[in-house]
């Protein structure tokens, strides 16, 4: 999997946080060979409780304080972790706080996200989003879209999720 995964949250006044760029890499030895399972730190299932199963090597620093992120895979799904104060569906304003996960998991692509209420983001040098997934931090709406042709559209199905506190499973 050679996907990078930039996580972006939009607050209530419609300001751009949270950012992190993740890069798995294919076999860090070097070799042709694939790795072994035990040599994949990544590379596991976990359950979608809203309980942290992730590896301690998978949870990555994001660029807003009390936030991180955490990402690993087996050979059906992409999982993706996100903790912080504003994913709590009780928190201030939850109804108008979103977080969205953009990926690129393919040549071309968008190097911009969809714009959410005057804001949109321009991703780093090398990075165009095939996919994202926006998360109303209140729980009400998870949705998964496409970039086709310059345009963001709505896709199925839409990602299973599980929240447990400040703790978010896709």
């Amino acid at each position: 999997l050679a996907a990078l995964a930039s996580l972006v949250g939009c607050g209530p006044e419609g300001e751009m946080h949270m950012h992190i760029d993740a890069r798995p890499f294919l076999d860090a030895s070097g070799d042709a060979e694939p790795d072994t399972p035990s040599q994949q730190p990544y590379r596991h299932a976990i359950a979608l409780d809203g309980v942290d199963d992730f590896a301690a090597g998978e949870q990555f620093a994001t660029t807003s304080t009390s936030f991180a992120a955490r990402i690993t895979w087996d050979d059906q799904k992409l999982y993706i972790g996100y903790s912080g104060p504003d994913l709590t569906p009780s928190t201030t304003d939850a109804g108008t706080k979103w977080l969205f996960v953009y990926l690129d998991t393919a040549a071309g692509g968008e190097a911009q996200s969809e714009q959410y209420n005057t804001q949109r983001a321009t991703f780093p040098t090398g990075f165009a989003a095939d996919y994202y997934v926006s998360y109303k931090c209140d729980g009400s709406l998870t949705r998964l879209h496409h970039a086709s042709s310059g345009t963001w559209m709505e896709t199925t199905p839409s990602p299973q999720i599980a929240q447990a506190g400040t703790l978010l499973e896709l």
